[in-house]
């Protein structure tokens, strides 16, 4: 059933305008070649208050024309220039691990002097627990956050609202990657703040 995932979310305590006050900046990238390919800009607020999804990008090859996995790189790069003149802040990116030739590219670019203010980090995306699939992690992480109030996201995140509404369990019981909901964004999304799971679990249950 649509909306069985993310029962914590509400769309009246969710989603407000960013405030692009941020003591750390984090964009999650899932590169999806034939799948579509998404970028999740994620801020840390000042005194540890919550995170903000600020920005956001979709491309699906086929969708809105054709683009190459040079195209792509160089979209991601202009996104990090957007999302800094928005926030001043480096920026950490991190890019699925399995889309290691993209992720080569990537890390190319930001040897160059214009793009210094950009970080490429590697991440785990194995589970901490290992009674549950890192994806059932993220899930919960994630529920934790809503029910705590401690993430918000933009109204312009257009994409990734109708994605986290939309997202269902499959007869399995695993979060559906059929199609029938968008996996690239919530993958994008988790991936933004995947590194930091730690801390955020410390700061909102106080262990």
């Amino acid at each position: 059933m649509a909306g069985s995932v993310y029962k914590q979310f509400d769309r009246n305590i969710h989603i407000k305008p960013p405030t692009y006050d941020y003591a750390d900046v984090w964009i999650g990238v899932d590169f999806g070649g034939n799948d579509a390919t998404a970028f999740t800009a994620t801020g840390l607020v000042k005194n540890y208050k919550g995170i903000e999804v600020f920005d956001t990008y979709y491309h699906k090859n086929g969708e809105s024309g054709i683009k190459n996995i040079n195209q792509y790189t160089h979209d991601l790069i202009q996104f990090c220039h957007k999302v800094y003149n928005q926030t001043q802040k480096t920026i950490s990116v991190y890019i699925d691990p399995a889309n290691l030739t993209f992720k080569q590219l990537v890390q190319e670019e930001t040897y160059k002097q214009e793009n210094k203010f950009i970080f490429v980090e590697s991440f785990m995306k194995r589970s901490s627990d290992k009674n549950k699939s890192s994806v059932q992690e993220r899930i919960d992480i994630t529920e934790l956050m809503f029910g705590a109030q401690f993430i918000t996201i933009s109204p312009d995140a257009v994409k990734l609202i109708d994605a986290i509404e939309q997202a269902e369990y499959n007869n399995k019981n695993e979060r559906a990657d059929d199609g029938r909901s968008d996996i690239d964004s919530l993958d994008s999304f988790e991936y933004s703040w995947l590194k930091e799971k730690k801390l955020i679990k410390e700061i909102i249950l106080g262990a």
